[in-house]
């Protein structure tokens, strides 16, 4: 998994569903969460909210092989705090990941 080899990820768990991902989070408050949905479905959305609402300082990052705007504008206004396509975007990607912990630390430390 390409997760685990950066420096940025302590632990990665992985859940077939919506329904096991909150789950997988229960016992470990995320500070990252990447849910991959090929398409918004209810449960999925459904997911997401209830994953912002247990954990709002959460960073939710949506991935899936959709280009269009619509599909990536679902997700975000659903709650999601970044959405990538992963057949361009993967670079940026991992480029929010890195730089998701400097973040939290400078809120941190102010």
């Amino acid at each position: 998994m390409m997760l685990t080899g950066t420096s940025v990820v302590g632990v990665v768990e992985t859940a077939a569903d919506a329904e096991a991902a909150l789950e997988v989070v229960r016992p470990l408050p995320p500070g990252i969460v990447v849910m991959h949905a090929p398409l918004p479905d209810a449960r999925a959305i459904h997911c997401l909210a209830l994953l912002k609402a247990q954990y709002p300082a959460a960073c939710v990052i949506v991935t899936g092989s959709e280009r269009a705007e619509a599909y990536r504008r679902r997700w975000l206004d659903a709650g999601a705090d970044h959405c990538f396509d992963l057949t361009s975007q993967l670079d940026d990607l991992m480029d929010v990941i890195r730089k998701i912990p400097s973040a939290a630390a400078s809120k941190t430390a102010a």
